[in-house]
């Protein structure tokens, strides 16, 4: 039987505005190829959240910062993650697929052409502060998603310890994030699992 894809046609929460009918598969994946030849650095995101929930509604945003919050405790590269987990959301497994290759194909192309011509031009000053000056826009778009994270996770005391403790403890005292990162997770979860049975009792009051 094949796999349907997760429908996105309602919104996820009272809170939020409904979602936009799901895109078609070709749809998405010309945006995130466009997304691939604009963009520069990291904090891609930031970008994402921005195309995907505020422009086009595609995904609800607490739909959306879930699937970031994987990302970042999954193995390999966090923007990569994030790719595979909007395709899969929005087209199941061939998204999971699609997306990550349609926002790498002219980054790859680019990036062969220009590889080798950039040993012609390191030596300029003007070529670090291009790449300085694109590495700060990539930690605003990070930081814009940050903040809306930390808006979420501070609804309840108990998110807001395990934020609070993740950032001390790596931040600050420099601790492992391998050895962080499960402690704080299970301590998120137990709230987050807390938070869904207050909800489901007062649902069935």
């Amino acid at each position: 039987m094949a796999e349907s894809a997760p429908s996105s046609e309602k919104p996820e929460s009272k809170t939020e505005p409904p979602l936009a009918p799901r895109p078609r598969l070709r749809t998405v994946a010309w945006l995130f190829a466009r997304i691939g030849a604009m963009s520069f650095g990291g904090g891609m995101a930031g970008w994402y959240f921005r195309e995907v929930v505020e422009r086009r509604r595609w995904m609800g945003e607490t739909d959306f910062l879930s699937g970031f919050a994987l990302a970042q405790i999954l193995p390999g590269i966090n923007a990569t993650n994030m790719l595979v987990y909007i395709g899969q959301r929005l087209h199941g497994r061939i998204g999971a697929a699609v997306v990550p290759a349609s926002l790498l194909f002219f980054p790859v192309l680019i990036a062969m052409g220009l590889g080798a011509g950039y040993a012609e031009v390191a030596h300029h000053p003007w070529v670090h502060r291009f790449l300085e000056g694109a590495a700060a826009a990539a930690v605003g778009l990070t930081s814009t998603l940050g903040f809306k994270a930390f808006r979420h996770s501070t609804r309840d005391p108990g998110l807001f310890v395990a934020l609070l403790l993740t950032f001390v403890c790596i931040a600050i005292l420099r601790w492992p994030m391998v050895a962080v990162a499960p402690c704080t997770a299970l301590l998120g979860v137990a709230a987050a699992w807390r938070i869904v049975g207050r909800v489901r009792r007062r649902g069935g009051a």
